[in-house]
C-alpha cells in the first residue's frame, strides 16, 4: 500500500513540475535585450497590448551607457523604443521592435 501511495505522489510531483516549467518557458518567449552601440542613449520603452495598441506600461526609462545591455520583458512580444543619442552628431528614433527569443537589438 505504501508503494502505491509513493508512486501516486511521485507522479503528482512530475505533473506539477512539468506545468511550472512550461509556464517559465512561455514567459521567456517575450524577452529581449537592448544594447547601446557607439554612444550613450536615453531610452523610453513602452509595451503594446495583444491587439497592437500602446499601453501605459513603461518597461524602461533612463540612460543606457555605451556598450551596455539591458534585458527587457514584454507582455505581448512587441515594444516601442524611443531613443535619443547623447552626442549632437547622432540622431534619435522611434522603433517598434519584436521582443522574442532573447534577441539583441543594437541601437546606434
Amino acid at each position: 500500500m505504501k508503494k502505491k501511495n509513493m508512486l501516486i505522489f511521485i507522479c503528482f510531483l512530475a505533473l506539477v513540475g512539468n506545468g511550472f516549467w512550461s509556464i517559465k518557458a512561455s514567459a521567456q518567449e517575450h524577452g529581449c535585450q537592448i544594447k547601446a552601440g557607439r554612444d550613450n542613449i536615453h531610452l523610453y520603452i513602452r509595451d503594446f497590448d495583444r491587439d497592437g495598441n500602446p499601453t501605459r506600461r513603461i518597461i524602461f526609462r533612463g540612460w543606457l551607457l555605451r556598450g551596455q545591455t539591458i534585458a527587457i520583458k514584454s507582455l505581448s512580444g512587441r515594444i516601442s523604443v524611443n531613443f535619443k543619442a547623447d552626442s549632437a552628431k547622432r540622431g534619435s528614433g522611434n522603433n517598434e521592435l519584436k521582443c522574442t527569443a532573447s534577441q539583441t537589438h543594437t541601437l546606434p
